[in-house]
């Protein structure tokens, strides 16, 4: 039996580490995004147009508690939600490309970041996970990466891009 339990101990720490080392990088999953969604035309056309013409009516962050063992909760933030009102005639899978493609390129330098500043949905040697969900009329638009501080950062630069792109008479 103790053998048995030496066997799972070590293939647990065994998994792990190769779980650690192939996790692709930043530069990997932008490359493969890359690949995969930003050779349409119509992905190069509609990135400019979503970026300048979504109007952002409200940002607010995912947040989640961790219990320390004295039960006293921390809040974290774990992703950025932004509800909006995308370009016409843009569905929200056709966003979600564009703003996945939009974020690859970033991380592969080929995007100018002084073009679009406190761009919420990529961060300079990180990746950026991108969901969007049409949900009452509006596009919710949910940007995360792996640590608690770059996830701050999405927020901090959702609610900037926010403030550029709200629409001049916003119910919310």
């Amino acid at each position: 039996m103790k053998k048995l339990a030496t066997l799972v101990i070590a293939c647990g720490l065994s998994w792990t580490a190769s779980a650690c080392v192939n996790d692709p990088t930043p530069i990997e999953r932008a490359a493969r995004v890359a690949r995969a969604q930003c050779l349409d035309p119509k992905v190069v056309h509609d990135e400019e147009r979503i970026l300048q013409q979504t109007v952002v009516v409200k940002v607010e962050p995912v947040t989640s508690v961790s219990w320390s063992t004295r039960q006293q909760g921390a809040f974290f933030v774990g992703a950025t939600r932004l509800y909006a009102i995308p370009p016409e005639r843009i569905s929200a899978d056709e966003m979600a490309r564009v703003l996945q493609c939009h974020s690859a390129k970033a991380v592969l330098n080929n995007v100018d970041p002084a073009a679009f500043a406190d761009d919420p949905f990529f961060l300079p040697d990180a990746w950026v996970d991108t969901e969007v969900k049409a949900e009452r009329g509006l596009y919710v638009v949910t940007v995360s990466a792996d640590k608690v501080w770059q996830n701050l950062a999405l927020l901090r630069r959702a609610n900037a891009f926010a403030n550029a792109h709200r629409e001049v008479s916003s119910s919310f």
